[in-house]
C-alpha cells in the first residue's frame, strides 16, 4: 500500500514530557521574571530599599530605565505566553473527537488588536464566540497592564550604599554609678552653639519633618579629622520628646492650674516668671517619675496669648515630656569645608535601638545644666531684632515666635538642652567608631508609595494571567494522545495554510471574490473541524495521513507511527 517514497517522507510524532516542557518554557520564564519583579517590589517597599551589590554606578544613573525595561520584558514574555497557551488550548480542542470551530484557529493567528475585535466578526450562533469573548477579556486586561509600567518605574529613586569599614577616633558617652557635673558646657554656650546646629543633628525633630513625636538622638562625638560627608557609627542615646501648650486666662494661680500647671509648682513658676521681669525667657520647672521627665514652662516676653491687662496677662504654659531614654547605635554624619575648625555634625540617624535606661540620668543632667529644678532662663538677643538661637525653631523668620511652631519648636529646644546636659554630666571615654563609607560598587533603589502600589498591581496581574496560561496549557499535558500537529495548526501560519488548502473548507472559500472582508471569511470558516489521522489509513500499522476534515472522518494520532 505504501511506497518507499512515502515512508521516506513520513515522520513520527515525537511528543513526550520533555517536548511539552520545552513547549511551555516561555510561560515558565515569564512566571520567574514576574515573580522576581514582585519580590523586588517587596524590597523596594521596605525601609532599607532594594540593595544592588554590583554595577552601582549604572543602577544609580539608570535605575528607573532598567526597571522600565524589566517590566516591559516581563510583559512581553507574558504576551508570548498567552499566544502559546492559546495555541495549546485551541489545539487541544481541535484534536477532540467532536472537533472545534476553525474560527478559533483564526483567532490564535490574529495579532493582539485583531483579537480584541475577532468575536464581533462571528455569528451569534457561533459555537466558539463565547469562549473567545473570555479570551478577549484576558487580552484587554493584559494590555491595560502595560500602561502601569511607566507610572511605576518613574517613581524609582536611587541612593548610595554605605558600609562600615576602618575606624576613627571618637568620644563615647556612657553612664557611671554617679553623674559628675563637669561644669561645662553652660547655658550660655548652648545658646551660642544653637546657631551652628542643624535640627537634623539633634535626631528626628518634629520642627524639621512631619512626624508625630520628636526623637532626640545623641550620637558619638568625632575627635579625628574628617572630610565632608564623613559618617561614623557608635554608641549613643535616644529620647522621645513631646510638647503641648495652652494659654491661661491670666497669671493667677487658679488660671495657671486650669492651663495645666501642677498646683504644687505654681508658686515656684510664678517666682521664676517674676525673676525674668518681662524680658524674653523661659520660666521652667523639672519633675521626674519612674518613666518620664516633665518640664513645665511659662514663656516670658512673647505675649502669644493676649490677656486682660498688662498686670495680669494670659500666659503660654507648655508641658514637655521626655521619656523612653535608651541606648542605641547611632550613625553620625559630619560636614566640613576642609578645615578642622569647620567640622560639624549634619545628621544623627538611628541604626538600632537598645536597652532602656533610668530616666533619672537625663533628669539629673538637666538639673546640673539649669542649676535647679526651678530655673529662669533668659533668652537675650544675639543679633539685633532676632530671637535667641535656643528658640529659633519656634519661628519662621528668627524674629518672632510663631504660635503654630511653638510646640515642635520647644521640642527642639529641649533636644538642644538635653544634648548639652549629656555632654556636661555623662561619663566620656576615648574610643574608636566604625567609619561608615560609600560603597562605589553598590546602589540602593527605592520607590514611592504610589509606585509600590502600581508595581504590585502590575506584578499580581501578570501572575494571574500566567496562571490562566498554565491552565490553558495543562490540557496538553492531560491529553493521552499526541496533539503536537494540532498545536502547530494554531501557531504556525504556513502549516495552517497548508492544511486549509487540502481540506473541504477550501471549496467554501473558492467561490468568494477577492474583495470579501475578513469578517465574512471567518463566518464561512466558522465550522467544526478536526485535525488528526485520516480513517482511510487507520488499518495501516506504519503510515498515516494528517488531514483537516470533518470530525467523523478523523481519528486520533498514534505514537510510533509515521505521518505525512
Amino acid at each position: 500500500m505504501n511506497t518507499n517514497n512515502e515512508y521516506r517522507r513520513g515522520e513520527e510524532i515525537v511528543e513526550n514530557t520533555v517536548t511539552k516542557l520545552i513547549g511551555v518554557k516561555t510561560i515558565v520564564m515569564a512566571l520567574i521574571v514576574n515573580v522576581l519583579f514582585g519580590v523586588a517590589i517587596i524590597y523596594l517597599a521596605s525601609d532599607t530599599g532594594l540593595v544592588v551589590y554590583f554595577w552601582g554606578s549604572l543602577f544609580r544613573q539608570t535605575g528607573a530605565v532598567l526597571f522600565q525595561i524589566w517590566m516591559n520584558f516581563g510583559h512581553l514574555l507574558t504576551y508570548q505566553s498567552m499566544n502559546d497557551s492559546t495555541a495549546h488550548y485551541i489545539g487541544y480542542l481541535i484534536s477532540q473527537p467532536d472537533g472545534y470551530s476553525l474560527a478559533a484557529v483564526g483567532f490564535a493567528h490574529s495579532n493582539v488588536i485583531e483579537k480584541l475585535f475577532f468575536p464581533a466578526k462571528l455569528s451569534y450562533r457561533s459555537t466558539c464566540r463565547k469562549m473567545l469573548r473570555y479570551h478577549v477579556m484576558i487580552w484587554i486586561f493584559h494590555s491595560i497592564l502595560i500602561l502601569l509600567t511607566v507610572f511605576s518605574s518613574a517613581t524609582i529613586t536611587t541612593d548610595i550604599l554605605r558600609i562600615d569599614s576602618n575606624r576613627m577616633a571618637c568620644n563615647i558617652y556612657g553612664l557611671d554609678s554617679v553623674l559628675s557635673d563637669r561644669g561645662f558646657p553652660t547655658l550660655e554656650v548652648v545658646m551660642g552653639a544653637g546657631e551652628y546646629i542643624f535640627g537634623t543633628a539633634l535626631g528626628i525633630q518634629r520642627s524639621e519633618v512631619s512626624v508625630p513625636i520628636t526623637r532626640h538622638v545623641f550620637p558619638p562625638q568625632l575627635t579625628d579629622d574628617a572630610y565632608d560627608d564623613q559618617n561614623i557609627v557608635g554608641s549613643g542615646f535616644i529620647t522621645d520628646i513631646s510638647t503641648t501648650c495652652k494659654c491661661s486666662t491670666s497669671n493667677n494661680p487658679a488660671d495657671l492650674i486650669l492651663a495645666g500647671a501642677r498646683a504644687d509648682i505654681v508658686p515656684g513658676l510664678q517666682s521664676m516668671y517674676a525673676t525674668l521681669g518681662g524680658v524674653a525667657g523661659l520660666a521652667n520647672h523639672l519633675a521626674v517619675n519612674s518613666t518620664a521627665i516633665t518640664a513645665t514652662t511659662i514663656l516670658s516676653g512673647f505675649n502669644k496669648c493676649g490677656g486682660r491687662n498688662r498686670t495680669s496677662p494670659a500666659l503660654s504654659i507648655c508641658k514637655t515630656v521626655m521619656s523612653n531614654h535608651k541606648r542605641g547605635t547611632i550613625v553620625a554624619a559630619y560636614m566640613t569645608d576642609g578645615t578642622p575648625a569647620s567640622i560639624a555634625i549634619r545628621e544623627a540617624i538611628i541604626r538600632t535601638e537598645g536597652e532602656t535606661v533610668s530616666i533619672n540620668w537625663p533628669y539629673q543632667a538637666l538639673v546640673n545644666l539649669l542649676g535647679s529644678e526651678y530655673a529662669a532662663i533668659e533668652l537675650p538677643q544675639v543679633y539685633p531684632g532676632s530671637v535667641n538661637p535656643l528658640i529659633w525653631w519656634t519661628t519662621k523668620d528668627m524674629q518672632s515666635v510663631n504660635t503654630g511652631l511653638l510646640e515642635p519648636g520647644l521640642e527642639t529646644t529641649f533636644s538642644l538642652l538635653l544634648r548639652t546636659a549629656i555632654q556636661r554630666s555623662y561619663s566620656t571615654k576615648a574610643s574608636y567608631c566604625a567609619q561608615n563609607i560609600i560603597d562605589p560598587n553598590s546602589a540602593v533603589l527605592k520607590m514611592s508609595t504610589q509606585g509600590i502600589w502600581i508595581g504590585a498591581i502590575f506584578s499580581i496581574g501578570q501572575i494571574i494571567v500566567l496562571f490562566v496560561c498554565i491552565f490553558g496549557s495543562s490540557h496538553w499535558f492531560r491529553s493521552s494522545n499526541p496533539i503536537l500537529p494540532c498545536i502547530r495548526l494554531a501557531s504556525d501560519g504556513t502549516f495552517f495554510t497548508l492544511m486549509l488548502s487540502g481540506s473541504f473548507t477550501s471549496d467554501l472559500l473558492a467561490s468568494l471574490p477577492p474583495s470579501t472582508p475578513n469578517s465574512e471569511v471567518w463566518r464561512i470558516l466558522d465550522v467544526k473541524v478536526r485535525l488528526g489521522a485520516s480513517i482511510l489509513a487507520k488499518d495501516d500499522p506504519d503510515m498515516g495521513f494528517i488531514i483537516l476534515d470533518k470530525p467523523k472522518l478523523i481519528t486520533n494520532f498514534e505514537r510510533e507511527k509515521k505521518y505525512v
